[in-house]
């Protein structure tokens, strides 16, 4: 398993007239459960989903993957809509592995890289800042 925890310097933010820490844990399926996912993969994977989460106001705090699966935990702006920044990273990741690991084409049924869908679920911030704090020491 690639396990990876980003900093978590914008848990909890702020505008003028608010503070808000909103968490969630999303989990995201390759197709069929076919196991294609390696470092290599998971390294364009991982930079692909957060470029575009720079755009959407979206911070990754928590990275995991296994071999046919990402959990992810992302910290939201309260305008944020998940699905469409869900659905930007999957479609732009997808397109990016297929074209830059080609070896992978007569794995995928349908050259599709993901699942259809994705799970979500939210986090308590204050038990989210306990998990990332023990898992650091």
């Amino acid at each position: 398993m690639v396990r990876k925890i980003v900093d978590s310097k914008r848990n909890i933010r702020s505008t003028k007239h608010s503070v808000f820490s909103i968490l969630v844990e999303v989990k995201i399926f390759t197709k069929d459960k076919i196991d294609v996912i390696n470092n290599s993969i998971d390294d364009a994977i991982y930079n692909i989903f957060t470029r575009i989460g720079e755009s959407h106001g979206v911070d990754i705090l928590e990275w995991n993957s296994e071999k046919n699966n990402i959990q992810i935990t992302l910290s939201l702006s309260p305008d944020t809509n998940l699905t469409k920044y869900l659905n930007a990273a999957k479609a732009s990741s997808s397109r990016i592995i297929k074209k830059e690991f080609c070896e992978l084409l007569h794995l995928l049924k349908d050259g599709k890289f993901w699942e259809r869908g994705f799970s979500v679920f939210s986090l308590d911030a204050k038990e989210q800042n306990k998990s990332i704090t023990q898992k650091r020491k």
